[in-house]
């Protein structure tokens, strides 16, 4: 009957000790798991954050070209027209649509203050308008 008992407790020590075993096992795997999955998502996180990042500097770099380029060109049509006198309407048009552009991206000074001058030529309708 000791005999039994002494098996039965030993059986039972045993059965306790492989399922604590087979528990810090899983739960070990399972932190792991879980780590590198945070380390994943972090690392994801970084290269959403650096495509982010490089898409604003392109974003902005294009922006300013776009600018120049536009401040380059109603410039030069601006002080064209000017110095002739006066403008056909599909050119005052045309100054029109790059005039809101580059407002829109934010430019002004010189360039405003010509379209506005250019705005007060006498306009002409060429033939096939």
């Amino acid at each position: 009957m000791l005999q039994m008992e002494i098996t039965v407790i030993i059986i039972t020590a045993t059965f306790q000790l492989i399922v604590g075993l087979l528990t810090g096992y899983l739960l070990y795997k399972m932190q792991r798991r879980d780590s590198k999955r945070d380390r994943e998502e972090e690392e994801s996180k970084k290269k959403h954050a650096d495509q982010e990042k490089a898409r604003q500097v392109e974003y902005t770099s294009i922006k300013r070209g776009m600018l120049a380029v536009l401040t380059d060109r109603l410039t030069q049509s601006c002080q064209y027209f000017l110095g002739q006198g006066w403008i056909p309407v599909h050119e005052l048009g045309s100054i029109g649509m790059m005039y809101d552009a580059y407002s829109d991206l934010g430019g002004n000074g010189i360039v405003s203050r010509l379209y506005e001058k250019v705005k007060l030529l006498p306009t002409v309708h060429e033939e096939g308008d």
